[in-house]
């Protein structure tokens, strides 16, 4: 049963591109530093976010940055195999709830590509925080097309890296 806030939280291209190879296709200082503080900030200082990714999206984090620090991580997989130090997993969406308690503040959906299509169309999702970087990458995986009920968007602030404009939207349902 959800409780806490759920939104998706995605960077994509001019072509709703989010990787190439199972790995970004870009490298932004400035993305990275919004992500981590979008991901990490919480209204309550004594509750933290929870960010739930795939077992290939994790696998992709640099081993240095794994898990991601001041966020409790889940993984999402069906794998048996799969333990990786400091994660929590869930072997189905609806295990995600369960796993977040009281000192949870909201959960963060981070992907990849099939646990975005998976998410965006559960009935419980609040909303995107989407990061759109106006450049086109050569990318093999996308993220899908955003619901029509999320037809409220904020504009949280936008940034230039290399000569290309980064864009922080929120998309809500109104």
């Amino acid at each position: 049963m959800k409780k806490h806030p759920l939104y998706i939280m995605v960077a994509v291209d001019e072509n709703f591109g989010i990787g190439k190879n199972k790995t970004l296709p870009w490298n932004f200082k400035k993305e990275m530093q919004y992500f981590k503080k979008a991901s990490t900030q919480t209204t309550d200082p004594n509750k933290k976010n929870m960010v739930v990714m795939g077992d290939v999206t994790y696998e992709s984090l640099p081993p240095a940055f794994r898990p991601l620090r001041a966020r409790e991580n889940v993984v999402l997989t069906r794998r048996d195999d799969f333990h990786p130090e400091g994660v929590k997993l869930a072997h189905s969406f609806e295990e995600i709830f369960t796993l977040a308690d009281d000192s949870i503040e909201k959960i963060l959906i981070l992907g990849g590509e099939s646990v975005y299509r998976f998410s965006i169309e559960k009935d419980e999702l609040d909303g995107v925080y989407l990061t759109k970087i106006h450049h086109s990458f050569d990318c093999d995986a996308f993220f899908p097309q955003i619901p029509a009920r999320f037809d409220k968007v904020t504009k949280l602030g936008e940034d230039t890296e290399n000569d290309i404009r980064l864009e922080f939207l929120l998309y809500e349902k109104s």
